[in-house]
């Protein structure tokens, strides 16, 4: 039995310090796990971390990310009622302990969710009534989901608001998170069941590019590291925010060339079927 399973048995009548170090050990493992991918090959050095974080390009991806051009819906995905919601989510640039490296902050949904359990996905929820903005929305979230308090969080700004096929329109909140390392979270379990960063270097690798086709109509772009595989609005929120964040002399090939996110989707041909002949 991996770290993994073992740190999300759920004790509903005794959270035992034992279970305390074995979510602490799984998310050390996963973090070692992560953290190793990125030396296959460096493309961001410290310099170029450096650089990402001044004011005029923090200023400059956030225009970027206020003009992300709209999401061209397929024919086929007619509007339901939930996308007359709202939600945030927080898009964490982690400055890791250790390295000084830049990673993006992830979570994995509970099991235990009706919807999208299991699924990769940035801290985050709907808008309450009592969340003053979007801002204070991703904030609350990510301090109940993961217990990251929002005062570690500096934040950039909001982006605008991602009007999506089937689900609530989400606005993307972008913080940076200095000194980071992803012992110091805590989990709610009933959420999450795991947490993890994922360094730059590693999703800007050609070899983690991909694409997910839709049989409604579309296609959306996928990153995939080891095991874990960022598709969905993660993953199309993950691919425009890279877009965003890096300048053009730091954008790999598979990042500079826009998704046509609308392909048609075909069935293959049906098999050929045999009849015998028969003699009455």
């Amino acid at each position: 039995m991996t770290f993994t399973k073992i740190c999300l048995r759920r004790e509903r009548i005794l959270w035992s310090p034992i279970c305390r170090m074995q979510q602490l050990m799984c998310r050390q493992s996963r973090d070692r796990h992560s953290s190793a991918a990125v030396t296959d090959s460096t493309v961001l050095t410290e310099d170029d971390f450096s650089l990402l974080l001044t004011e005029e390009q923090r200023q400059r991806c956030m225009e970027q990310l206020r003009n992300v051009p709209a999401f061209p819906r397929p024919k086929s995905l007619t509007p339901n009622r939930n996308e007359k919601n709202s939600a945030a989510v927080l898009i964490a640039l982690c400055l890791e302990q250790h390295s000084n490296e830049i990673s993006l902050l992830y979570t994995r949904r509970s099991r235990h969710l009706r919807s999208h359990s299991l699924q990769i996905s940035f801290p985050g929820g709907k808008r309450d009534e009592s969340d003053a903005s979007f801002e204070e929305c991703a904030l609350r979230e990510t301090e109940e989901e993961i217990g990251l308090p929002r005062e570690r969080i500096q934040i950039w700004g909001e982006a605008s608001a991602l009007h999506l096929p089937r689900t609530a329109s989400i606005v993307p909140v972008v913080g940076l998170v200095p000194d980071f390392h992803v012992t110091q979270l805590k989990l709610n379990l009933d959420e999450v069941e795991e947490a993890f960063s994922i360094p730059l270097n590693t999703l800007i690798r050609p070899t983690v590019a991909r694409h997910t086709q839709f049989r409604s109509g579309y296609s959306g772009p996928t990153f995939v590291v080891d095991q874990l595989r960022i598709w969905g609005i993660t993953g199309y929120l993950t691919y425009w925010f890279l877009r965003c964040l890096l300048p053009g002399t730091l954008m790999p090939d598979t990042l500079k060339t826009k998704m046509n996110f609308i392909r048609p989707y075909r069935l293959p041909p049906p098999a050929a079927h045999h009849h015998k002949s028969t003699n009455h």
